[in-house]
């Protein structure tokens, strides 16, 4: 049972603007409540029982929110976050990190079925993908015939072949993430994010997509993903919701 969360919530969320200037962008508010509340809130639910979160920006505010759960949320601060991305954050809990672990990005909006179908999974490592959004920003998955990936890229010219978009929600082994890390310091470089790392751990260890064509979920890089988010995303994902805990 995975009872472990890593939040990676270092980045600037410097596309949307204003809106990022005083909060980093997971406490941006989705029907009155923060990105960052909402899955904490999906964690507990799905029996996560230790959650981390990767900060940088503005990492004060993240720290005041732990704060309101001890002995649940722990910060951990990558003090290079300015200069290097979302594997380096990941890399910051290589001596931390003793368990299996959910992880996750900080400026999601998703259903609980998004946790609960890789909790559930007998598969140790696995990348949650979606169909198609459409939504601007996708990162396309290609996987082979049993599913294990392969490659991402964002190129669009990608989309019509892809096996599935990126949801930025993966279930990760403690062997696949020193995997990760090793490959991380021997081949860098320190700009590149976690996920494709991912697609260079080699068999036993290699991630495994699954694929959730119907999932209700956002990301929230722009103030045109915030605008979807607050409008037919979050709609689905309460409908969702509400018939997943009534099955």
């Amino acid at each position: 049972m995975t009872e472990t969360a890593i939040i990676l919530a270092a980045g600037f969320g410097s596309r949307l603007g204003g809106l990022t200037d005083k909060i980093p962008k997971g406490f941006l508010e989705i029907g009155n409540s923060s990105l960052i509340n909402r899955s904490v809130e999906c964690l507990l639910r799905n029996g996560i029982n230790k959650i981390y979160i990767g900060t940088g920006y503005l990492s004060e505010h993240y720290e005041e929110y732990a704060s309101h759960f001890p002995g649940l949320i722990s910060c951990v601060k990558n003090e290079r976050f300015a200069n290097t991305s979302s594997m380096d954050t990941l890399y910051n809990f290589r001596n931390i990190i003793n368990q299996d672990f959910l992880l996750l990005e900080s400026d999601l909006l998703y259903e609980d079925r998004a946790l609960s179908s890789l909790i559930e999974s007998d598969q140790q490592n696995i990348v949650l993908a979606s169909g198609r959004t459409s939504s601007g920003d996708e990162v396309y998955i290609n996987a082979d015939g049993r599913g294990a990936l392969l490659s991402m890229t964002k190129d669009k010219s990608a989309a019509d072949c892809a096996f599935g978009e990126l949801v930025g929600i993966s279930k990760v082994s403690i062997k696949s993430y020193q995997d990760m890390c090793m490959i991380f310091r021997r081949q860098g470089p320190l700009d590149i994010d976690y996920e494709y790392v991912m697609t260079y751990v080699k068999k036993p260890n290699n991630f495994i997509v699954h694929k959730i064509d119907d999932l209700a979920w956002c990301e929230i890089d722009d103030k045109k993903h915030l605008k979807r988010a607050k409008g037919m995303v979050i709609k689905a994902i309460d409908a969702a919701n509400d018939l997943y805990r009534h099955q």
